[in-house]
């Protein structure tokens, strides 16, 4: 249920990380942008970065 505003997404995709710090080392990693490339190619992503879930 959206409570405010407007969600398209047809399913989304929690990764939960130690830290903000890790969660960047992680996303920006070069093993990350390998397996990015292709998640991109096939599909739109929104990504963001909540604290406190």
């Amino acid at each position: 249920m959206v409570l405010a505003g407007d969600w398209q997404a047809t399913r989304s995709v929690i990764i939960e990380f130690r830290s903000q710090q890790r969660a960047l080392i992680s996303t920006t990693s070069d093993e990350y942008q390998a397996i990015a490339e292709d998640r991109n190619a096939g599909s739109t992503v929104t990504s963001r970065l909540v604290k406190g879930l």
